[in-house]
């Protein structure tokens, strides 16, 4: 077992100047696509500790092949962990039309993550020509119920026909989701924008059916919140404590 990784971790080095970073995939036509992220909690980096979390990486065939399929067809993907620190687990291997695919993924399960799991997971994906390369980092904390940072506007004057935004931001371990209610009765997501914590709802053009009371309700795993809420009313907003 320690000879097949170290005979890994060698093509790793001595292949890595010729990988592409993601950033620079679209300018190489013969590197093959690659994404990584996880399953559970796409696009957020700061997690909780105790929970199982699957990496994938998912390549498919780059744009140029030279008049051969499985030329650009990804055969293997490696997992690293902290760069070329820890060769971790591979899909595939086999050149030719054993193991290459015009779409290939792999996943690395984290099972119960602790702090020692928080680093960087690097993803390497080849074809026959050349490889691309992708890393995302992971920061396992001490789980926390949401808390809101940026309550609705407490005086925002509108009149009717204008547009307005109303906004709200929340933090906890893991990202909270973010519901929005008026006079009791959450609205429908169609109508609110956000991201990580953050939530913006808009109004193209106020009218007197937006009049009423808004606030923010934001919940993760480990505990709830509810914001400060705003009154609409005629031509301004007013905070109601």
């Amino acid at each position: 077992m320690l000879l097949i990784i170290g005979l890994v971790l060698i093509f790793h080095d001595a292949t890595s100047a010729a990988c592409v970073s993601v950033k620079s995939q679209h300018k190489v036509l013969t590197a093959p696509t690659l994404e990584i992220n996880t399953l559970e909690f796409p696009d957020e980096h700061v997690l909780s500790i105790g929970y199982n979390v699957t990496i994938i990486c998912t390549s498919n065939a780059s744009k140029e092949n030279y008049g051969r399929q499985y030329n650009g067809q990804p055969y293997w993907i490696q997992y690293y962990f902290n760069d070329v620190g820890l060769y971790i687990k591979d899909c595939g291997g086999r050149d030719g039309d054993v193991d290459s695919e015009d779409s290939k993924v792999c996943t690395f399960s984290i099972q119960n993550a602790t702090q020692k799991d928080s680093g960087n997971y690097t993803c390497w994906a080849h074809n026959q020509m050349t490889c691309t390369e992708g890393t995302l980092n992971l920061q396992f904390r001490e789980p926390f119920p949401p808390r809101f940072n940026t309550h609705p506007s407490n005086q925002l004057k509108i009149s009717t026909g204008s547009r307005a935004n109303l906004t709200c931001q929340a933090s906890g371990i893991p990202f909270p989701v973010i519901t929005w209610f008026k006079n009791g009765h959450r609205l429908l997501r169609s109508s609110v924008r956000g991201f990580k914590g953050h939530s913006m709802l808009s109004f193209g053009s106020v009218s007197l059916d937006d009049q009423g009371e808004y606030w923010c309700e934001a919940k993760n795993p480990t505990g709830w919140n509810r914001s400060s809420a705003a009154t609409l009313s005629g031509t301004e907003i007013k905070q109601v404590v």
